[in-house]
């Protein structure tokens, strides 16, 4: 039996024509944008307006993202900073050279 046929937890996906993990994973979407389709999809049939809080939420760091305004935190304890996409390139190295990757 398919994956798809059986949901844990209730309906909310189950009863929709195209189930969001099924659009998600045909179109090849990222974190993000799965999450946002995941929210949108069911907020009247589970979460209400809690999910569309969480949808936008999504939205906004997609959106940060894609324009070079990433927050992170800094390794050295700060709090978090607003950077461009090079200063977050420049954290990755720093953090896979910490982590030994």
């Amino acid at each position: 039996m398919s994956a798809l046929k059986e949901q844990v937890g209730g309906r909310h996906y189950a009863d929709m024509e195209i189930q969001p993990i099924e659009f998600i994973m045909k179109n090849g979407l990222g974190f993000c944008e799965g999450n946002i389709v995941k929210y949108v999809s069911r907020w009247r049939g589970k979460g209400g307006i809690e999910d569309l809080r969480k949808a936008r939420h999504y939205l906004d760091l997609l959106i940060e993202s894609e324009t070079g305004k990433v927050w992170k935190e800094t390794l050295t304890g700060g709090g978090p900073i607003l950077g461009t996409s090079d200063h977050m390139t420049a954290f990755k190295q720093k953090l896979r050279d910490q982590l030994g990757d």
